[in-house]
């Protein structure tokens, strides 16, 4: 693996609400390699989309740092990120809403090419007929609507359109969650693919361990707005050290009966992000809290091969 592509600094996304400050991302650090998948994962409403979409500034930040290629890039003008879209592109989950539903295929994949570069009409042509052959979309399909295709031949088109213009990194927020398991498995082999081929940098967001398994290096947990968990995929399957951790991958169906990871079944709600719980915010949930679990907030530290916030692991 190279160096590091991307490093994500005490990040923070906050939202006004009229009941308070929304907790969405409330202070994570992460790294990415050059030519790395790591997976984000967590339950739903977690933030980990806020992350994501903040990384890119699609949701600009409240503070924290984002480093790519060694510059923060939340100091970035509109002009320079303008220019750095190019390199950052985003994969979004629902392949139907997030196309133009008055535009066809080649207007939608070639859309980026129209807004980031001064190619001809004729070179943007020849630059979509391309991209529909890598992400294995047929060239008759190229006047056709987003309603007249089904969800993985949509999801092909927004891996066209993020893809167009090279980039090195490219966030995928939960790209197969809206489709069919067998739609699924051709989406995820297609990104594998590409990832092997071009050496695209990928965090691959979505609340399926299952799936983040299969295609990433390196994974991430996070609960309401916080990592609590990080290692490479092999150890965070085999050694879980957050109770949260155990329970999601105790939530996970297995092919044989009796067959699970040590861990309680998850029980009762996320918190709050607008009134997160003091100390462990998941010790509301966890069978094994302690006192110093709600008065003392744990801090994400090295243990063995993963990084943990938790203070019954030592």
């Amino acid at each position: 693996m190279s160096q590091e592509l991307l490093e994500v600094r005490n990040l923070k996304k906050h939202f006004k609400t009229r009941d308070g400050i929304l907790y969405a991302v409330d202070g994570i650090d992460l790294s990415i390699k050059g030519g790395e998948t790591l997976g984000l994962v967590g339950e739903s409403g977690c933030g980990k989309s806020t992350a994501g979409r903040a990384i890119l500034r699609l949701h600009e930040p409240t503070s924290g740092e984002v480093i790519y290629k060694g510059n923060n890039i939340l100091k970035y003008s509109k002009g320079e990120m303008k220019k750095l879209r190019k390199e950052m592109q985003i994969v979004f989950q629902d392949p139907y809403t997030s196309l133009n539903p008055r535009m066809n295929v080649q207007q939608l994949i070639e859309y980026p090419l129209k807004i980031a570069t001064d190619y001809s009409a004729v070179d943007r042509l020849d630059r979509v007929l391309e991209m529909m052959e890598v992400t294995g979309l047929e060239q008759r399909l190229i006047d056709a609507y987003p309603h007249e295709l089904d969800g993985g031949r949509r999801q092909r088109i927004g891996i066209a359109r993020a893809l167009i213009l090279n980039p090195s990194f490219i966030v995928m927020d939960e790209p197969v969650s809206a489709l069919d398991v067998s739609i699924q498995a051709q989406i995820l082999n297609l990104l594998m693919e590409l990832r092997e081929k071009n050496g695209y940098t990928y965090l691959f967001i979505s609340h399926n361990l299952s799936v983040v398994k299969h295609i990433s290096d390196r994974i991430a947990v996070m609960y309401l707005g916080k990592l609590v968990e990080a290692a490479d995929y092999k150890t965070l399957f085999a050694n879980p050290l957050h109770p949260y951790t155990k329970a999601l991958l105790a939530s996970i169906p297995r092919a044989k009966p009796g067959t699970s990871v040590q861990g309680n079944i998850l029980t009762g709600d996320v918190p709050s992000p607008v009134n997160p719980p003091a100390g462990c915010r998941f010790s509301g949930r966890c069978a094994y809290a302690k006192p110093v679990c709600t008065e003392e907030e744990p801090k994400l530290r090295q243990v063995g091969e993963s990084q943990v916030a938790c203070h019954l692991v030592s």
